[in-house]
């Protein structure tokens, strides 16, 4: 990290200059998080709150996940736990991301997804739309499948 690309908070973030918040006000982001450059928050569709100590890493899409019921199209609330780490290159839709979960390069977690606590999504995983993560789990592949 170069100090001179990034804006440090009150509440000990750093964010890179480059990032692009859309609807900030629907952004909730907590302390000690590390956005790096090209990040895209989509707070503008719906709500997104991110717990403490998460790193998102370059080029990654923070997009709130969305439905099509009788025509319209829905968006739903995102949430990210607090001690995660989200690598360079991952476009994220869940509903959830718990904590402690760690999503490898170049990922794609598809709509509406639930990631529970304590897991790991291997490099360049595509995960289909409505995939359960369970606690404790290793997922890799395309599709996503739960390995051992």
């Amino acid at each position: 990290l170069h100090s001179e690309d990034y804006i440090e908070t009150v509440q000990g973030s750093k964010y890179s200059e480059d990032a692009d918040f859309f609807g900030s006000p629907n952004i909730s982001l907590a302390g000690k998080i590390i956005i790096e450059h090209d990040v895209v928050f989509r707070g503008d569709l719906a709500k997104i709150k991110v717990g403490k100590h998460c790193v998102i890493r370059s080029n990654c899409v923070i997009r709130p996940p969305s439905k099509k019921q009788k025509g319209t199209l829905s968006f739903f609330p995102m949430q990210i736990g607090s001690h995660s780490y989200i690598d360079t290159g991952t476009v994220l839709e869940a509903v959830k991301v718990g904590s402690f979960v760690h999503i490898g390069k170049n990922c794609i977690i598809g709509k509406r997804c639930i990631i529970s606590d304590c897991c790991k999504i291997e490099d360049g995983t595509i995960l289909p739309p409505d995939t359960v993560v369970a606690p404790f789990s290793c997922y890799a592949g395309v599709p996503g499948v739960l390995r051992d």
